[in-house]
């Protein structure tokens, strides 16, 4: 995941503290929801709710995570958080300049 520190800012969709980035994940959670190919794996594993209590757990412990998710018409969604500077690659430099 830390890769993605090498790509360019304009990559970057939100910055802030965790809150600005959980409301931000969760938006992000509602415009895929009707898309999903496999609803009812996703009811299984706690819908939205459940996607972002992990979230919020992996941010807190690990600063970073990602969501994958196959879409309707043979689509893969990817939602991907990534803290920074990052525990496994510290001499990558943030894109934001922070």
């Amino acid at each position: 995941m830390c890769d993605w520190l090498l790509k360019p800012p304009t990559h970057i969709k939100v910055t802030g503290d965790l809150e600005t980035v959980l409301t931000w994940l969760e938006e992000q959670w509602r415009q895929l929801e009707s898309s999903l190919a496999y609803p009812g794996q996703e009811q299984r594993l706690g819908g939205g709710e459940g996607r972002l209590k992990d979230a919020q757990d992996a941010l807190r412990h690990c600063g970073s995570m990602a969501w994958g998710h196959w879409l309707r018409a043979e689509r893969f969604g990817l939602t991907a958080v990534v803290g920074c500077p990052d525990v496994h690659a510290p001499h990558y430099r943030c894109p934001t300049g922070r």
